[in-house]
Order: C-alpha cells, then structure tokens, then sequence
C-alpha cells in the first residue's frame, strides 16, 4: 500500500506539472495561423464572449472569407485565451489578400462599430484586437481605459439626447458623427479623431418623451444645438457621444442608439416594395439611414438587365416630416421606375450601399 500511494502521489505531482505547464505554454505565446486560415484574437475586460464573433462578407475588392457569415451568425471562437482574448479561424478563399469584418454581437457592435478591412500585406494573416478599440494590430495590444464602449446615449427627437448614466467628471460633451465611419478614439492620448461635432448642453427630457420612453425617463437629458442639414446628415452617419475633462481630454464615448429618432422622423405607411401600373414598375424601399441606393433588376434567368444598376432617388412623402422640420427633405421612400418594357417576371433586388448595420 505505501508503495502504491508513492506512485500515485508522484503520478499526480507529474499531471499537475504538466497541466500547470500546459496553462502556462497556452496563454505565453500567441498561435500562428495554418496556411488556409486567418486567426484573429479580441479581447474584452468583462471576460465574456458569449454571442460575439466577426461577420464576415466578401466584396469584389476583397473577397478572402471561404465563407461569408450571416448576420444572425458570427463565426465562433475556437478558444479563449487568457490574455489575448478570443481566438477565432477564419477560412480563407484561394489568393486570399484581405477580410471584411464587424465584430459584434447581435445589433451591439465593437471595435468601433465600422466595417473594418484587414490587409494581410500590411498586417499578416494574424491580428489581435482590444474592445472598444478600432485597431487591428500585428502585435498584441494592451487595454485602454479609454474606448468607445457600448450604446449607452439615445437620440430621441430631432434636439433631445438621452445618456444613460450620464457624463461623471465631463467639461463637455459633443455627438460626433461620421459619414465614412472614420471616428476613432486613441486611449493613449486621450484624443478623438474623424468625423464632425455637434455641440450638446445638459437639458431636460420632456414629459412626452418620458412617456414614450419609460425606461430613460430618469436618465440626463442633452439639447443638440445644430443645423437641420447637419441633423439630417448625422441619422446616416456613425454616431458617438464623446466626453471630455476640464483639460479637454477624452474620459467617455459611447455609441448612439437612433430608434427614437427614425420612428419620429422617417414614420411611413405607405406602399413599399414593387407596384405595377401601366407606366411600369414602379419600386419603393424605405431606408431612412442609407447613403445611397441602387436598383438592380434581373431577367428570368437571373441576368442583369441593360440599363442596370440604376440609382434611386430621394424624396419625402411624409407630411409628418415636413411639419417637423420643413427645410430637411429626409429620405423615406427612394423611388425608381423600370421601363415598361422590361419583363414583368423579371428577378427584382435592391439594396442599401453604406446603410449603417
């Protein structure tokens, strides 16, 4: 028996040796990716990944992903390692040269909210990122105290922000908006770069308000202080609150939620989609936050017909906008008409280029 127990004793000690250095080699150095992946590592303070991951999307000037995502899926990591993060493998296409990625976790989106290009001639086939941090790095980065970090504001009506949780030590605070996604926030410095400011004063939320948002009805209330071009230039742009000190450094950013906004502004019942009638077809979408719209239309065998992609253009059919602020002529229904002569069992798509996800 004591034999017995000595051996078992020194079998333990060598399996816990052995784990302890298995620990230890895991999270010492990075993996490097195999000869058809990409591996990108994200880490977060909280620790928690649950439901996060890159979607992934190919265009014609970058098309590396083996394969594209669904939104309602991002792709999962494969392992979390305790000091770079999650580790996710992304298959890459033949002659792979770059990604497309939003990393994010459901409508909640991190590492600056844009859709981010990752260049493998510039970075490698191996990146680490940092919540709340644009950055895609060939080196692993360390956490700021200072990011863009979840969506705490909510922009209401057209003059009137709501900032759960308020802006603790804040001189000032702006709503920075960027049409190319360009807001970028350097936690080293504490400085803000990209986009354009809007000036915000501390308000009150009105009683209408409060009733139709019971659950920011205690949260402090800003005033827009801006043109109505500027506001309508903003719905369709990336949006931050940004906080600054006395020394007009950062302290806080946070992104905006604008379903407050879009429901009082962009309201639409009307028809949406395709309608035919005897001067053709005529085609609506309703896509207040779009940039641009383009109208593709395909014949039976799924070709594109002459003629096409054609843009659609912007115009207002809500008079409840026009009461609202009457000089700005938002973009709730973008109409285009198709040639009478088109097929009328033709394959019918249009999109969205550059609406914000």
């Amino acid at each position: 028996m004591p034999t017995r127990s000595i051996a078992y004793r020194r079998l333990a000690a060598l399996a816990l040796a052995g784990f302890s250095l298995a620990t230890q080699s895991a999270s010492a150095t990075p993996l490097d990716p195999g000869p058809d992946e990409a591996l990108l590592y994200y880490q977060r303070a909280d620790g928690d990944y649950n439901g996060w991951g890159p979607h992934l999307w190919n265009t014609t000037d970058c098309s590396g992903s083996a394969t594209e995502t669904s939104w309602a899926q991002p792709l999962a990591a494969v392992d979390t390692d305790p000091r770079y993060g999650a580790l996710y493998r992304i298959p890459l296409s033949a002659n792979a040269s770059c990604l497309n990625l939003i990393m994010h976790k459901g409508d909640e989106k991190d590492l600056g909210g844009g859709d981010l290009t990752w260049r493998f001639d510039e970075l490698g086939r191996r990146v680490f990122t940092v919540s709340g941090n644009p950055q895609l790095s060939s080196t692993p980065l360390s956490g700021s105290a200072v990011a863009i970090k979840g969506a705490r504001a909510h922009w209401l009506d057209p003059f009137t922000l709501a900032l759960v949780g308020g802006a603790p030590g804040a001189s000032r605070v702006e709503l920075r908006y960027a049409h190319d996604a360009s807001i970028r926030i350097d936690g080293e410095a504490r400085t803000v770069s990209g986009g354009q400011a809007l000036a915000m004063q501390p308000a009150s939320l009105r009683n209408g308000l409060r009733r139709q948002h019971p659950h920011l009805a205690d949260a402090p209330a800003y005033r827009i202080k801006a043109g109505v071009h500027a506001l309508r230039r903003a719905v369709m742009s990336q949006l931050v609150v940004v906080a600054y000190d006395a020394d007009d450094r950062v302290i806080d950013a946070t992104e905006v939620q604008t379903a407050g906004i879009l429901d009082m502004l962009f309201a639409y019942s009307g028809e949406l989609g395709a309608t035919l009638d005897a001067r053709g077809v005529s085609f609506k979408l309703w896509a207040p936050t779009a940039q641009r719209v383009r109208l593709h239309v395909f014949d039976a065998s799924k070709r594109l017909l002459p003629g096409y992609p054609k843009p659609m253009r912007e115009r207002s059919s809500s008079s409840r906008i026009r009461r609202l602020l009457a000089s700005m002529s938002p973009s709730v229904a973008a109409a285009s008409r198709a040639s009478p002569s088109a097929p009328r069992k033709s394959w019918m798509v249009w999109w969205a280029c550059c609406e914000r996800r």
